[in-house]
């Protein structure tokens, strides 16, 4: 049957996204502490990789239904892409940042660290309730007053649903030029894509352990190996820490390099290693001038920073740990001569400029497709919809979100926020598909310093305006999927991809993706009812997050100051200039060896710098060299792939059993 002809499951999609989104909180709100609550939950796992685990703990539940005989039939590669489509938008909503954003707002902003006066000046009650009413947040254990919180939970569905459509109608203006013209590779999806050919491969009538089979199989249990050590070693301290978790090693898995020892500290810019095996597997799918790129700049970048430091730059680098490296001051990222902040950001805003000069013929078109006129109309029915349609939802949520900001007191300067969730959607975005990487940038956004080179050049107001507030620090604290919003873009271009793969139609994909965009945020009510009835943030570990930045109490961070201004305008520009050069070159010589993103990544992103990404991008691109010299791209395809995926699957079953570990001691203590 055709793609097009086929009927959509969406009811049952949409069914399973509901259900999710209900039970995601719950899961999350009955881990452990940390790090568990971080590592198990079913959203993203690894940070700034954002491998959401959701979509890879429903694959895995599949396979025992193919012993069900009216259920065999149903599970195809089609149904299975459905299904991720449904899981992937949902999974975003549901890692531990689901407490923070709106529950900060709630707990942070209204009574803890925000005075009383100024919170109920910036935070009106349509957006959280009344101080009296969030103080129940603490303990819970009180009845829910419905009455109060209606409209605030209606807000944030209509503010989440707002921003999904926004990013959803970007997505269908650059889906048919990143995905179906460059073929970007997407490698989390590509990976998972393994794991749903061979679950579709044992609903078969008679299934065997084909070629590409047997390679999986293997990876399976490199990653339930390597993920039971590190599970049960968190979980069990008699357990042997065969890769060294407990000693200087974050949640994220990123090895810290010890300050105690002189050897290793005499590369003072060295930062560490990452030991998430995820990260290991996912690298494998990028292309590999871009990881060649990544681990080379780093090179470039630890001989920076050694010389800025003979130099008698950054002198105490020598003292601190992997983190403190880049974030303690004086920092690399923040402080001269490097100013690797303002690199970064001169880099992104560059690569945005010469992408859309790069495909302004396109975008030109899909213009003109809205009145019927152009190249774009010829293929527009295998798009996800019209781009009449596509420009019409992009419009009426962009005026929602700004009658929104100007309602909250953003003033003119509200068109701050779109503009630059505009940029960063193009350039985070392409280096998701690209690396399956997120360089946010904490402390050093792109938003904060875009900031201060328009609308605040100064130190943030004291005390906070409701202009600053609604027109920045939403910016601020939005840098990231796991937030949801910038997660509902990446799971829509993952999911045209999956849509490429398993052959079904881009409207397909796209009526799936809405059931669900309007469904996630539900979240909200699953997440407040587990605060008032498990006991409030004062018993829920992930709950921590509430207590942490809001809206206002952002405003309030020196952190504000710490993102580079004016003086470090030289170092944007050089940013700035070399990514434009890179960005041509590569383009313009197939030969060139250099490229623009892993430029970035490997040289100023904070996040790939902090969390030691060069290093997985390195082994892989050795496996991966070798393995394309010695066997082709038939062995990759063959061999390579499936090991790959088999090994994330692996993972992955780990960390579902990790988090029903968790869920039991928390009850059932051991």
């Amino acid at each position: 049957m055709d793609a097009r002809e086929e009927r959509v499951p969406w009811i049952y999609t949409t069914l399973l996204a509901t259900i999710c989104a209900l039970i995601g909180p719950i899961w999350l709100a009955c881990l452990p502490g940390f790090p568990y609550f971080t590592s198990y939950n079913l959203g993203s796992i690894a940070c700034h990789l954002h491998v959401v685990a959701l979509p890879w703990i429903i694959m895995l539940l599949i396979p025992p239904l193919t012993k069900i005989r009216p259920l065999k039939k149903k599970i195809t590669l089609r149904n299975l892409a459905y299904i991720y489509i449904a899981t992937m938008v949902t999974a975003f909503y549901l890692d531990p940042h689901c407490f923070a954003i709106p529950g900060s707002i709630w707990v942070s902003d209204r009574f803890l660290n925000v005075p009383e006066d100024i919170s109920l000046k910036v935070i009106p009650t349509y957006v959280a309730p009344p101080p009296d009413v969030c103080k129940q947040l603490i303990m819970g254990g009180v009845p829910i007053p419905w009455d109060q919180w209606v409209v605030p939970l209606a807000f944030w569905y209509v503010f989440d649903v707002a921003m999904a459509l926004f990013m959803f109608s970007l997505t269908n203006i650059f889906r048919h030029h990143w995905i179906d013209i460059e073929k970007v590779p997407y490698p989390h999806t590509v990976a998972i894509s393994e794991l749903i050919s061979v679950v579709t491969h044992f609903a078969e009538p008679r299934p065997s352990m084909a070629k590409k089979i047997t390679p999986f199989v293997m990876g399976v249990f490199i990653g339930v190996f390597y993920q039971a050590t590190v599970t049960l070693g968190a979980y069990f301290p008699w357990f042997p820490d065969l890769f060294g978790w407990r000693v200087n090693t974050c949640a994220n898995g990123f090895w810290n390099m010890p300050f105690d020892v002189p050897a290793i500290n005499a590369i003072v810019g060295w930062t560490g290693i990452n030991k998430i095996i995820a990260v290991y597997s996912i690298a494998f799918f990028i292309p590999l001038k871009v990881l060649f790129n990544t681990w080379f700049w780093y090179i470039v970048y630890l001989i920076a920073v050694q010389i800025s430091y003979v130099m008698g730059y950054y002198t105490n680098m020598e003292t601190r740990g992997g983190c403190g490296k880049v974030y303690c001051r004086p920092s690399v990222m923040s402080d001269p001569p490097l100013v690797l902040a303002a690199v970064f950001n001169g880099g992104i805003l560059a690569f945005v400029i010469m992408h859309l000069i790069s495909i302004r013929g396109y975008l030109v078109n899909t213009l003109k497709a809205v009145f019927g006129k152009g190249e774009l109309v010829k293929i527009e029915r295998d798009e996800p919809m019209s781009y009449r349609m596509t420009y019409i939802i992009l419009t009426v949520s962009l005026v929602v979100l700004m009658t929104i900001l100007l309602a909250l007191g953003s003033g003119p300067t509200g068109i701050y926020v779109p503009l630059t969730i505009f940029i960063l959607f193009l350039f985070n975005l392409r280096l998701w598909g690209l690396t399956g990487f997120w360089a946010k940038g904490n402390n050093y956004h792109f938003g904060g310093i875009f900031g201060k080179y328009t609308f605040w050049p100064g130190p943030a107001p004291r005390p906070p305006t409701t202009e600053f507030i609604y027109s920045n620090v939403i910016v601020l604290i939005q840098d990231d999927p796991s937030w949801g919003w910038y997660g509902t873009a990446c799971a829509a271009f993952a999911s045209y991809r999956i849509a490429s793969l398993a052959g079904i139609s881009n409207k397909n994909a796209a009526k799936t993706m809405l059931g669900a965009m309007l469904v996630a945020p539900l979240y909200l009510i699953s997440f407040l009812i587990v605060l008032y009835t498990l006991g409030g943030v004062s018993k829920i570990p992930a709950a921590g997050w509430m207590q942490g930045c809001g809206w206002a109490s952002c405003a309030y961070r020196a952190s504000w100051e710490m993102k580079p201004g004016f003086p470090e305008t030289p170092q944007l520009l050089a940013g700035f200039i070399t990514t434009v050069i890179l960005h041509w070159l590569h383009a313009r010589f197939i030969w060139f060896p250099f490229e623009p993103m892993g430029f970035l990544l490997g040289f100023a992103s904070y996040p790939a710098i902090r969390t030691g990404y060069w290093f997985p991008c390195l082994i892989a691109w050795i496996a991966k060299m070798l393995m394309l010299r010695i066997g082709g791209s038939k062995a990759y395809e063959e061999v390579g792939m499936p090991v790959a995926g088999g090994i994330l699957t692996g993972s992955m079953f780990i960390v579902f059993i990790g988090g029903i570990l968790g869920i039991w001691r928390t009850f059932f203590p051991f």
